[in-house]
């Protein structure tokens, strides 16, 4: 079932109580600073895609369920995700979704890609964002599907 709202860190300290992960480790494994699992542990930060990815990929479910916002907990292994925006462009695509319409819809215009295309990446809400503009799940925005 899917949940609109997310609640990233309510999620994510739910699924470590659950299997009994210790946040050091949790943070050892997907290669960043226990700072920041408790960062996102108390909504102060969100990960971007990349950390989203790993995250998931470790704890071996969709994003979806570690979001907080699918409740379906068995276990999903992820495929390789293509590079964002053509991926991105693809959905727009399936959509019937112009980079036009898009900019009207959503704060989102060329200078995002091009951003994304270059090195950046987006960080949840955006990517919760544009997943409930294609109504999909992110891990179908991503690719990761």
């Amino acid at each position: 079932s899917m949940k609109k709202e997310i609640n990233f860190g309510e999620s994510l300290k739910e699924i470590l109580n659950t299997r009994n992960i210790k946040v050091k480790d949790f943070a050892k494994s997907v290669h960043i600073s226990s700072a920041t699992v408790y960062r996102w542990l108390s909504n102060s930060t969100e990960p971007n895609l990349s950390a989203l990815i790993s995250s998931a990929d470790y704890l071996n479910c969709s994003i979806e369920f570690l979001i907080g916002r699918s409740d379906d907990d068995s276990p999903f292994v992820g495929k390789d995700c293509p590079p964002l925006t053509k991926r991105i462009k693809e959905v727009m695509k399936e959509a019937q979704i112009s980079s036009y319409a898009l900019r009207k819809i959503s704060k989102y215009d060329g200078a995002y890609f091009y951003n994304w295309e270059h090195g950046s990446e987006p960080v949840l809400s955006t990517l919760a964002e544009l997943s409930t503009i294609f109504d999909c799940t992110i891990d179908y925005l991503i690719g990761r599907i």
